[in-house]
Protein backbone atom coordinates (compact mmCIF):
# COMPACT_ATOMS: atom_id res chain seq x y z
CA UNK A 1 0.00 0.00 0.00
CA UNK A 2 1.50 3.34 -1.01
CA UNK A 3 1.06 6.36 1.22
CA UNK A 4 1.06 9.87 -0.23
CA UNK A 5 3.17 12.36 1.66
CA UNK A 6 0.99 15.09 3.14
CA UNK A 7 2.40 18.62 3.11
CA UNK A 8 3.35 20.23 6.41
CA UNK A 9 1.32 23.03 7.94
CA UNK A 10 3.51 25.80 6.53
CA UNK A 11 3.53 24.23 3.07
CA UNK A 12 -0.26 23.95 3.17
CA UNK A 13 -0.61 27.61 4.21
CA UNK A 14 1.74 28.59 1.38
CA UNK A 15 -0.32 26.54 -1.13
CA UNK A 16 -3.56 28.12 0.09
CA UNK A 17 -2.00 31.59 -0.15
CA UNK A 18 -0.93 30.95 -3.74
CA UNK A 19 -4.41 29.60 -4.54
CA UNK A 20 -6.14 32.65 -3.02
CA UNK A 21 -3.77 34.98 -4.89
CA UNK A 22 -4.68 33.32 -8.20
CA UNK A 23 -8.40 33.31 -7.37
CA UNK A 24 -8.33 37.04 -6.55
CA UNK A 25 -7.34 37.82 -10.13
CA UNK A 26 -9.90 35.47 -11.71
CA UNK A 27 -12.95 37.35 -13.00
CA UNK A 28 -15.16 34.25 -12.58
CA UNK A 29 -14.98 34.65 -8.80
CA UNK A 30 -17.81 36.95 -7.64
CA UNK A 31 -16.77 40.53 -6.89
CA UNK A 32 -18.16 40.40 -3.35
CA UNK A 33 -15.79 37.49 -2.64
CA UNK A 34 -12.77 39.12 -4.30
CA UNK A 35 -13.33 42.46 -2.55
CA UNK A 36 -15.47 41.79 0.52
CA UNK A 37 -13.58 39.00 2.27
CA UNK A 38 -10.11 40.58 1.90
CA UNK A 39 -11.57 43.94 3.00
CA UNK A 40 -13.05 42.41 6.17
CA UNK A 41 -9.78 40.64 6.97
CA UNK A 42 -7.82 43.85 6.39
CA UNK A 43 -10.28 45.81 8.52
CA UNK A 44 -9.84 43.39 11.42
CA UNK A 45 -6.07 43.32 10.93
CA UNK A 46 -5.66 47.11 11.16
CA UNK A 47 -8.42 47.61 13.74
CA UNK A 48 -7.30 48.51 17.26
CA UNK A 49 -9.98 46.15 18.64
CA UNK A 50 -8.77 42.53 18.83
CA UNK A 51 -10.02 39.37 20.46
CA UNK A 52 -6.61 39.04 22.14
CA UNK A 53 -4.71 42.32 22.65
CA UNK A 54 -1.52 42.64 20.59
CA UNK A 55 0.58 43.71 23.58
CA UNK A 56 0.49 40.07 24.80
CA UNK A 57 3.44 38.83 22.78
CA UNK A 58 2.77 35.71 20.76
CA UNK A 59 -0.88 35.31 21.67
CA UNK A 60 -1.81 38.76 20.43
CA UNK A 61 -0.56 37.97 16.96
CA UNK A 62 -2.21 34.53 16.87
CA UNK A 63 -5.71 35.96 16.55
CA UNK A 64 -4.55 38.09 13.60
CA UNK A 65 -3.07 35.01 11.96
CA UNK A 66 -6.25 33.07 12.69
CA UNK A 67 -8.39 35.73 11.01
CA UNK A 68 -6.12 35.72 7.96
CA UNK A 69 -6.35 31.91 7.72
CA UNK A 70 -10.13 32.06 8.23
CA UNK A 71 -10.39 34.66 5.47
CA UNK A 72 -8.37 32.44 3.12
CA UNK A 73 -10.63 29.46 3.89
CA UNK A 74 -13.79 31.52 3.37
CA UNK A 75 -12.41 32.92 0.13
CA UNK A 76 -11.78 29.41 -1.22
CA UNK A 77 -15.13 28.12 0.06
CA UNK A 78 -17.18 30.93 -1.54
CA UNK A 79 -15.35 30.84 -4.87
CA UNK A 80 -16.99 28.60 -7.48
CA UNK A 81 -15.81 24.99 -7.11
CA UNK A 82 -14.91 24.52 -10.76
CA UNK A 83 -12.70 27.63 -10.68
CA UNK A 84 -10.98 26.48 -7.47
CA UNK A 85 -10.39 23.00 -8.95
CA UNK A 86 -8.96 24.52 -12.13
CA UNK A 87 -6.49 26.66 -10.18
CA UNK A 88 -5.57 23.74 -7.89
CA UNK A 89 -4.70 21.64 -10.94
CA UNK A 90 -2.64 24.51 -12.38
CA UNK A 91 -0.71 24.79 -9.10
CA UNK A 92 -0.26 21.03 -8.83
CA UNK A 93 -2.29 20.77 -5.63
CA UNK A 94 -3.78 17.31 -5.08
CA UNK A 95 -7.57 17.52 -5.41
CA UNK A 96 -8.09 14.36 -3.33
CA UNK A 97 -6.07 15.40 -0.27
CA UNK A 98 -7.48 15.06 3.24
CA UNK A 99 -7.45 18.84 3.65
CA UNK A 100 -10.10 19.05 0.94
CA UNK A 101 -12.72 17.40 3.11
CA UNK A 102 -12.00 13.78 2.38
CA UNK A 103 -12.36 11.36 5.28
CA UNK A 104 -9.06 10.64 6.97
CA UNK A 105 -10.00 7.04 7.74
CA UNK A 106 -10.50 5.02 4.59
CA UNK A 107 -11.95 1.54 4.22
CA UNK A 108 -10.04 -0.73 1.89
CA UNK A 109 -12.04 -2.27 -0.93
CA UNK A 110 -10.76 -5.76 -0.06
CA UNK A 111 -12.01 -5.62 3.54
CA UNK A 112 -14.86 -7.94 4.48
CA UNK A 113 -17.88 -6.98 6.58
CA UNK A 114 -17.81 -7.89 10.24
CA UNK A 115 -20.20 -10.72 11.03
CA UNK A 116 -21.16 -11.88 14.47
CA UNK A 117 -23.85 -13.06 16.81
CA UNK A 118 -25.38 -11.25 19.72
CA UNK A 119 -27.83 -11.97 22.50
CA UNK A 120 -30.56 -9.65 23.71
CA UNK A 121 -31.34 -10.10 27.38
CA UNK A 122 -34.23 -8.37 29.03
CA UNK A 123 -35.40 -8.74 32.60
CA UNK A 124 -38.53 -10.88 33.00
CA UNK A 125 -38.58 -12.02 29.35
CA UNK A 126 -37.23 -15.01 27.52
CA UNK A 127 -33.70 -14.85 26.19
CA UNK A 128 -33.68 -14.07 22.47
CA UNK A 129 -30.74 -14.85 20.26
CA UNK A 130 -30.17 -13.27 16.90
CA UNK A 131 -27.51 -13.15 14.24
CA UNK A 132 -26.36 -10.28 12.06
CA UNK A 133 -29.25 -10.82 9.63
CA UNK A 134 -31.99 -10.97 12.24
CA UNK A 135 -32.87 -14.70 12.25
CA UNK A 136 -33.62 -16.37 15.56
CA UNK A 137 -31.72 -19.50 16.48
Amino acid sequence: MSEQKQPGALAEIWERGRLVWRLMSDQRVPTWVRVGIPALVLLYFISPIDLIPDFILGLGQLDDLGVILLGMSLFIRFAPDYVVDEHKRALGIDLDSAAGGEPTRKVHSDSAPIEGEYTIKAEGKEEQEATHNGYKQ
